[in-house]
């Protein structure tokens, strides 16, 4: 063993060699609770578009939203746009 100055102290140095040890063999099993016998669920998914939906509905009745508005000037159309789709988007359920 060495011997080491420390902070004005001796203290002795102790040098330790690490071996890694043989492997441990396993015996992999299922837990309890498993239901290994039933196949795989299909579950809905977690958010839709209803854009994407395929499909036809029907009318059910329909609203005036009054006359067109006309614009004047340079008009950001796709902010128009995205506030057009918006206000349509809202599905306001009356109970």
């Amino acid at each position: 063993m060495k011997n080491a100055i420390w902070a004005g102290r001796v203290v002795v140095v102790v040098s330790r060699v690490g071996v890694p040890s043989l492997p441990i063999k396993r015996n992999i099993q299922p837990g309890s609770g498993y239901k290994v016998s039933e196949p795989p669920k299909e579950y809905l998914p977690f958010s839709s578009a209803p854009s994407g939906i395929d499909g036809k509905g029907i009318i059910l009745k329909t609203e005036s939203l009054g006359e067109r508005l006309s614009l004047l000037g340079m008009a950001d159309m796709q902010a128009i746009g995205e506030a057009t789709h918006s206000f349509l988007a809202v599905d306001v359920v009356t109970r």
